[in-house]
């Protein structure tokens, strides 16, 4: 049985060739489950597609069965560095209308038997005081 989470990073400029997430267990007569996921961040520019393009296609049409999670992690708020060029990225999709674009995609792979589940967090941070002086 495995226990730890394993996130693996996409390596240059080739497309990641096995989940970020795969849970695997074990059933008490034996029997092997295992759970791929996909995790984007609301900046990258597939957040919206990879459901379908990453997860489904490529994850779920394969081995790894035909039920999956994916997970967008939605970044807000006014905690950004002013140079940091995702803020702009990630603000073109607020959590609500990622949440309905995302099942949108999943019921269109469920039409073709693929069963991926969508969850979007919120990990917006807003300015908080500034520990330096504490």
């Amino acid at each position: 049985m495995l226990r730890e989470v394993e996130i693996n990073p996409r390596l240059g400029d080739t497309p990641g060739d096995i989940p970020d997430l795969l849970v695997e267990a074990r059933t008490t007569s034996g029997q092997s489950l295992t759970v791929p996921g996909e995790v984007k961040c609301s900046w990258h520019n597939e957040v919206v597609t990879a459901i379908a393009d990453q997860l489904g296609w490529r994850y779920l049409k394969g081995p790894l069965g035909s039920a999956g999670v994916y997970i967008a992690v939605y970044f807000g708020g006014n905690a950004w560095s002013d140079d940091d060029s995702r803020q702009a990225k990630s603000a073109r999709h607020a959590p609500e209308r990622l949440r309905k674009d995302l099942h949108q995609h999943a019921a269109t792979l469920a039409n073709c038997g693929i069963t991926a589940h969508v969850c979007v967090l919120n990990a917006s941070l807003e300015d908080g005081p500034d520990t330096a002086e504490l």
